[in-house]
């Protein structure tokens, strides 16, 4: 489901279990392309591109999606962008969320995001830096939600 853009449709209790739609998937990908495809919200000073033309070479758009109840239980979802999508109860259980943005994503919870991964599984020895450059973009809200979640403690974990 490679550069797919799923924006402002209803999919919502789609069944979009183990899906691939990562960005690192497409010609030409590197990892300097990869971190400058969503922007930072407020807080978030990642820098990225308004390129339009950049972004449809690489990202899978789920903006403005209705996904109530979707599920996207073990999806490589890396670099997607979810911006404004309705989120409530989809399920993000063992999904790859490298780099997705869910900046302005509606009803999405920290709780759901829980057992959700970021980084290479065959990857062990993760640097802080590291991590923190695969993080999801979260809009402020959300973002302080993760912080004070008891599970997350502030960053979605390196995938194992």
């Amino acid at each position: 489901m490679l550069r797919v853009d799923f924006g402002k449709t209803d999919l919502s209790y789609a069944q979009l279990i183990g899906i691939e739609a990562g960005d690192y998937l497409n010609p030409s990908w590197d990892k300097t392309i990869g971190d400058h495809l969503h922007k930072g919200d407020e807080g978030d000073n990642r820098e990225g591109t308004d390129n339009g033309d950049v972004r449809r070479k690489f990202v899978t758009h789920f903006i403005d999606a209705n996904l109530e109840g979707a599920n996207f239980s073990d999806a490589g979802l890396q670099g997607a962008d979810f911006s404004g999508a309705i989120l409530k109860d989809a399920n993000f259980a063992r999904a790859v969320i490298s780099r997705t943005s869910f900046k302005g994503a509606q009803q999405l919870t920290a709780k759901q995001l829980q057992t959700a991964c970021v980084g290479d599984r065959h990857k062990t020895n993760v640097t802080p830096e590291e991590l923190k450059s695969e993080q999801p973009y979260f809009s402020p809200a959300l973002r302080k939600e993760i912080e004070n979640n008891a599970v997350l403690k502030g960053n979605i974990p390196w995938c194992k």
